[in-house]
């Protein structure tokens, strides 16, 4: 099945993004703004995890609350 991954560019091959999709999936509108949105943040996350600096504390996984994403109609 197809997979969607992001991945800092760095050397701790450290995966923000993954996920399955399948051709059904893109049906729908909803979905595909969806999935845009989540890959978006990824990509952000991967952005700041590149030039954070070194000793920082690592952002919150994102199966806990703090790493956990209010949508965007919620804000």
């Amino acid at each position: 099945m197809p997979r969607i991954i992001v991945t800092a560019d760095d050397t701790s091959g450290r995966v923000l993004h993954s996920e399955r999709v399948t051709p059904a999936d893109f049906e729908t509108d909803h979905f595909r703004a969806q999935l845009a949105e989540r890959v978006a943040w990824a990509v952000e996350d991967a952005d700041r995890e590149t030039v954070s600096v070194a000793g920082a504390p690592p952002p919150p996984a994102a199966d806990t609350a703090a790493g956990t994403r209010a949508p965007a109609h919620a804000a």
